[in-house]
């Protein structure tokens, strides 16, 4: 299980994998690397 926080809103996002909608919105609107540094666990 993979743990992302948003810095921005602080909303958090759990995923098995890297389907999750939230996820790839954020990958769309900050870039890939970027979100994989928000990741928490």
């Amino acid at each position: 299980m993979k743990v992302y926080k948003n810095p921005h809103t602080g909303e958090i996002v759990e995923t098995k994998g890297g389907n999750h909608k939230t996820l790839k919105e954020w990958k769309s609107e900050h870039g890939s690397a970027t979100v994989e540094s928000w990741l928490i666990r």
